[in-house]
Parts: C-alpha cells; sequence; structure tokens
C-alpha cells in the first residue's frame, strides 16, 4: 500500500526476498488441507478450518477461485524454512508514478534492464513443506 516505501527497500542494498501474489496465488487451501487441519481437533485448528471456509466463500464469489490463499503465512514459512519457496535472483522496481500502474512491481530476471539483481523473488511453492509446516505449527496448540 506504499509503493513508495517498497522502492527505498529495494534500493537499500539490504538483501530482500519479495513474496508476492504470483506465488502466494499458488497456496490454494483445497479440500485436503483443510481435512488435515480439521483432524488435529483442536479449538485452533477448528477457527482455522471456519475463517477458511469463510474465507473460500468470498473467493469463490469473486470469481474462478478454488478455495482460500494464503499470503501472509507463504511469507512467515519462507523466514522459517527458505525451502519452503523456489526464488530466482531479479532486478526489482517498483512504479512509483501516479497512474493505472501506480504501485507495481517489475522483476527482471535476465538483466534485460542492465541493472544487478537487487532482490530474490519467490516463484514457486513447495506445497508438501508449506502445508506440513502449517499442521505441524497448529498442532502446537
Amino acid at each position: 500500500m506504499d509503493p513508495e516505501a517498497a522502492q527505498i527497500v529495494f534500493t537499500s542494498g539490504l538483501p530482500v526476498t519479495m513474496v508476492g501474489l504470483d506465488a502466494t496465488n499458488q497456496a490454494v487451501v483445497y479440500p485436503p488441507v483443510l481435512e488435515r487441519i480439521g483432524g488435529i481437533g483442536s479449538r485452533v485448528s477448528k477457527m482455522v478450518v471456519d475463517s477458511m471456509l469463510a474465507y473460500g466463500a468470498a473467493y469463490k464469489a469473486l470469481g474462478d477461485w478454488e478455495g482460500p490463499v494464503l499470503h501472509d503465512p507463504c511469507a512467515v514459512a519462507y523466514v522459517i524454512d527458505p525451502s519452503v519457496l523456489k526464488v530466482k535472483k531479479a532486478w526489482v522496481d517498483v512504479e512509483t508514478a501516479r497512474g493505472l500502474t501506480y504501485g507495481r512491481t517489475v522483476c527482471d530476471y535476465s538483466e534485460t534492464a542492465g541493472k544487478p539483481a537487487n532482490a530474490q523473488v519467490a516463484v514457486g511453492i513447495d506445497h508438501k513443506k508449506l502445508w506440513d509446516l502449517l499442521i505441524y505449527a497448529l498442532e502446537q496448540y
């Protein structure tokens, strides 16, 4: 929600890993995952299932989604176990000019723009690892 701040981060020289919608939209909570979570049998797991069912209904109302998608847990999972996400080095820029593409990130994986990579960008998910990690965390409560 703050493209100017994102641009500062990407140009800071600090190590950055971007976990954007291209990756997180792959983290669909399909019924077998909900069954595994529900099988834990705790109050927390029941709350998660209920939340995912409500969230899923909202996604279905928006269009062609087969279930809810988890975004933030993908980034958290990467911090815990980087092998959960497949990442590629890229030069990332953020559109800060007000207009139709304001806030969009542009990822150049092949140095076409002549600029060196300034981030790692998540491009894929190891679904088994993601769900196993999430379910393990839920089993602790």
